[in-house]
């Protein structure tokens, strides 16, 4: 069962942008005023205050939709979920509803126990409002409580792919990929692209910063030979780079592309990161090395169908890889970033990497997307030839050669 969840309250802060303009049209200024105090008083936790002057607005305004949406969504606060039903079944037929309307619906109808009902209306809003990346997350969560981890993760990703800009999907389909066996290096992705997406959510941002670090503990290890020492990255299975041919192009798996990059890299870094302790110093370095490895050798394979690299790329070239990697990690090692930040070079150049990131951040839609389902949307076309000289380069085993 859901409380007021944090997606929900979340998009309390533009409900009055996303409400259709034309009922904000018909009302009178002074009920405007009215009705942006009863939101401020919700936006600051008292509903209940906020009540009177709603409930008075919606006898004065019965058919006006902006007015009975906020008074259902006040009701959602104060947790009158068979009323809110009630309001939302009557908003569904009302020409501006809007796909929030099946949100708050579906959310009402599983917080009194009924999440049949619950998912059937998120299915419904789908239906009415394909783009609607918010009930495909609400799916997902029903289906991660009923241990269908599958299906979760089907409709998260189908939310990315709606709604591109909709972190939660990122953060939710994240959180399964890291507890999974194989698929971690799409944990990797949809942790960061979260952590970029959300920058107001702290404690997802730390959850997920964790995320990748613990991932590359467990994944990096090292061989000590006589003389030297080897790298080891352990994502997919026998670390193979997978090679298919389809209408005279030849694609390379992402998967074991990105693990292909991260065993060059980590064998030309073992200096610096062996032994490895996950500190920022170390991802900074290790993360780095991936991100050339993955344009020199491949010049950009996905293109904007996998963003997240464009992006890390144009963050190391405007001078700010070491900023923007202490900043992504500074609640997973937190005195190593207060030790860093006390110098005043750094403290500069974190201010520098905020400074330019407001100016360039990090925006996923249609065309710049971070995505499973899309990921070979932007393949650059390789022959046969081309795709066997970049896989030969990303393995250093032999035996795993033309798997």
């Amino acid at each position: 069962m859901k409380k007021a969840s944090l997606t929900l309250l979340a998009l309390v802060a533009f409900v009055m942008s996303a409400v259709s303009q034309p009922s904000i049209q018909q009302l009178p200024e002074t009920v405007c005023n009215t009705l942006q105090n009863c939101i401020v008083m919700m936006d600051n936790g008292m509903a209940e205050a906020a009540m009177d002057g709603l409930n008075a607005l919606a006898d004065e305004y019965p058919n006006n939709y902006v007015v009975q949406y906020e008074r259902m969504y006040a009701l959602y606060m104060l947790g009158k979920y068979d009323e809110v039903a009630r309001t939302a079944k009557k908003l569904l037929k009302h020409e501006e509803a809007t796909a929030l309307v099946y949100h708050i619906y579906g959310n009402a109808l599983d917080n009194v126990g009924k999440p049949n009902k619950a998912r059937k209306a998120y299915l419904d809003g789908l239906k009415r409002f394909p783009d609607a990346g918010m009930l495909c997350l609400e799916l997902g969560i029903i289906d991660v409580r009923e241990n269908k981890y599958d299906e979760a993760i089907r409709r998260f990703e189908e939310g990315i792919l709606a709604s591109p800009a909709f972190a939660s999907n990122y953060f939710r389909a994240a959180q399964l990929y890291f507890a999974s066996e194989n698929h971690k290096i799409w944990a990797l992705v949809y942790g960061e692209a979260e952590a970029l997406l959300a920058p107001g959510q702290a404690h997802r941002q730390a959850e997920m910063a964790a995320g990748i670090r613990d991932t590359w503990m467990s994944a990096l290890t090292f061989e000590n030979r006589s003389d030297s020492v080897s790298a080891k990255v352990s994502f997919v299975p026998s670390r193979q780079v997978m090679l298919d041919t389809t209408g005279g192009t030849s694609y390379l798996g992402f998967d074991g592309v990105f693990e292909g990059c991260a065993v060059v890299a980590a064998q030309k870094l073992v200096g610096q990161i062996h032994p490895f302790i996950g500190s920022i110093e170390q991802l900074t370095a290790l993360r780095g090395g991936i991100l050339e490895t993955y344009f020199e050798l491949t010049d950009n394979l996905y293109g904007n169908s996998m963003y997240l690299f464009p992006f890390q790329k144009s963050v190391m070239e405007a001078g700010h890889w070491e900023a923007y990697n202490y900043y992504l990690f500074r609640n997973v090692c937190p005195e190593e970033f207060e030790t860093w930040g006390k110098n005043q070079d750094n403290s500069d150049k974190l201010s520098a990497f905020m400074q330019w990131y407001k100016l360039a951040p990090f925006n996923l839609d249609a065309e710049h997307s971070v995505s499973r389902l899309t990921v070979f949307r932007d393949f650059r076309k390789l022959n046969f030839m081309e795709a066997l000289t970049i896989q030969a380069a990303l393995l250093t085993d032999k035996k795993d050669f033309g798997k």
